[in-house]
């Protein structure tokens, strides 16, 4: 018996892993350990599955995006060059096997260097739906994913990048349920004790938002909109103590830049006037690598929003003016008491930048509005369909697009 786990893409097997992948079971299981009971009697079959936008979303959101991608292919493709091309200039001429195997080579090697990372993606996507085989090192004109050379999860994100939203992938691991090779891999000894694997999840990337209704807010939509997404994102306590505002939010990026935290960090801001201001402190800072800055994206219903000014009343743009977290809660949460949204009200002048700040009325109220929301939306799943969440939605689109560009 065979004592490897296997990936397979609707039913067909695409990949062997020699061992236990405790961060690829991680993506597909979301436990921080399994138990795997009876160990030398009848143990339960140990298959974990879950679609592929689920599996893209979470691999994203660590930072196994394209961009990872990407970077891992020069390299493979650049080592596989080289160590080719050192194995044919060891070849003599000799033998005619030894001529042949030089034109297979050439021509190989040509395929290697007019290999694009879009030809090479596609490739790859035709061999998984193939089912063909992506890790053995051939001089066959087609991608390979090599175990042990590259991290786990880049093979896991390369495999999914062209796959169907709803196509099926599958971790097999009974060939090491089997007595002998799970506990040799283990180094447990073979008895009727349970073994346990405990499941070693990729560090999360920190949230940074403006306060603590924000990750109210945020934590809320994942919760409901995006669950899979739980354990790859961790947001800053507020309940700590932590000063909340947007100066605050952007001095403790620069804390953890230079304290050296190595977690990718994003900062989550508002898109609004003061938030756009207060990033202007930071030019001229290199953060590192894996830091990000962002805004709330743009909002459509906040293209022609009513606002209370000097003026009176008005219908404008408030994209990049009073984005704050409230306009994105739904506009049945916005037009509670009716059929108009609360207006914004502009405040300060922000001199910097030269607009106006402005902010939701009734702000209280909007948030105490939303937690019913959550509160219904929890109780009732169903209800889902009849509330308006396409403000958080957005916002998580936008931070998981970010993040796997990180």
């Amino acid at each position: 018996m065979s004592s490897s786990a296997y990936l397979l893409v609707n039913q067909k097997k695409v990949y062997n892993y020699s061992a236990v992948p405790t961060k690829v079971l991680a993506l597909f299981a979301d436990l921080d350990f399994i138990r795997i009971e009876g160990i030398t009697t009848e143990p339960r079959e140990l298959i974990f599955q879950a679609d592929a936008a689920t599996l893209r979303e979470r691999l994203a959101v660590l930072g196994f995006g394209d961009g990872r991608i990407k970077k891992a292919f020069v390299d493979i493709r650049d080592q596989d060059l080289a160590y080719k091309s050192s194995y044919r200039s060891s070849l003599n001429w000799s033998e005619d096997y030894e001529r042949d195997l030089k034109k297979k080579l050439d021509r190989h090697m040509a395929y290697l260097r007019n290999l694009s990372y879009g030809r090479w993606k596609m490739e790859l996507a035709a061999c998984v739906s193939g089912g063909l085989d992506i890790q053995s090192d051939t001089i066959e004109d087609r991608p390979w994913l090599p175990e042990g050379y590259i991290d786990h999860l880049v093979s896991l994100g390369a495999i999914c990048l062209h796959l169907r939203d709803d196509d099926v992938l599958m971790l097999d691991m009974n060939p090491l349920v089997e007595p002998n090779h799970i506990a040799a891999h283990l180094d447990e000894p073979i008895d009727d004790r349970p073994v346990t694997i405990i499941v070693e999840s990729p560090s999360p990337v920190i949230v940074i938002t403006e306060g603590v209704f924000d990750v109210y807010a945020l934590q809320s939509a994942i919760d409901i909109l995006k669950p899979h997404l739980k354990k790859c994102v961790r947001f800053l306590d507020y309940e700590m103590k932590h000063e909340g505002s947007v100066s605050s939010a952007i001095r403790t990026v620069r804390s953890f830049a230079a304290a050296g935290v190595s977690n990718r960090v994003v900062a989550l801001l508002d898109n609004d006037s003061a938030a756009h201001q207060e990033v202007l402190t930071l030019a001229g800072i290199d953060l590192p690598a894996g830091y990000r800055v962002l805004h709330y994206p743009d909002l459509e219903i906040a293209r022609a929003y009513p606002t209370l000014g000097p003026q009176g009343r008005s219908i404008m743009d408030v994209n990049g003016l009073a984005g704050s977290i409230e306009m994105y809660l739904g506009s049945d949460v916005l037009k509670a008491d009716g059929e108009d949204f609360e207006p914004v009200q502009w405040t300060g002048y922000q001199a910097k930048i030269k607009r106006y700040q402005g902010e939701i009325t009734n702000k209280k109220k909007v948030q105490n509005i939303f937690r019913e929301k959550v509160l219904v939306a929890k109780k009732y799943p169903t209800s889902l369909g009849l509330q308006d969440w396409s403000g958080l939605e957005l916002i998580l689109r936008h931070l998981i697009v970010a993040l796997a560009e990180i």
